[in-house]
């Protein structure tokens, strides 16, 4: 397919999304919001992960250097910085940290065994703090 945005307008808003009217220049990709241009790159398939958040940086005019190895989720925290900075807004907080795990080992181990039973009244006190079940008749 040879031709030029213009002529291939038709072509790439099918592919991308973008609306055919940037590439006549009848309005500049910066007028559409945010989430109109985050949405021309959703469909995108990159070869690397961060590549999916590379191609963002012309359709939101930001220069920012390419380091790869780094991950998309941390070219999508830096290129979010900049789109923010770039508005004349604070930057977004960072994102909260992930809930941290138990150790290894917790997961591991079975519960510890009930304490043991000396009298009668143990039994019983024991016997009432369990949950109740029952055996359905057909069992039987």
């Amino acid at each position: 397919m040879l031709g030029n945005k213009g002529s291939l307008s038709q072509q790439i808003n099918l592919a991308t999304g973008i609306p055919t009217e940037i590439f006549w220049k009848k309005r500049s990709f910066l007028s559409y919001s945010v989430d109109d241009r985050m949405s021309w790159a959703r469909k995108r398939q990159t070869k690397r992960e961060e590549d999916a958040a590379y191609c963002l940086f012309g359709i939101f005019d930001i220069q920012l250097p390419v380091l790869y190895g780094e991950g998309k989720k941390k070219v999508l925290i830096r290129l979010r910085k900049a789109i923010h900075e770039s508005m004349g807004n604070p930057p977004p907080p960072p994102p909260p940290p992930p809930p941290p795990h138990p150790p290894f080992f917790q997961h591991q181990l079975p519960p510890p065994p009930p304490p043991p039973l000396q009298k009668l009244s143990d039994m019983r006190s024991y016997i009432e703090t369990q949950p109740s079940f029952r055996v359905p008749s057909s069992k039987l």
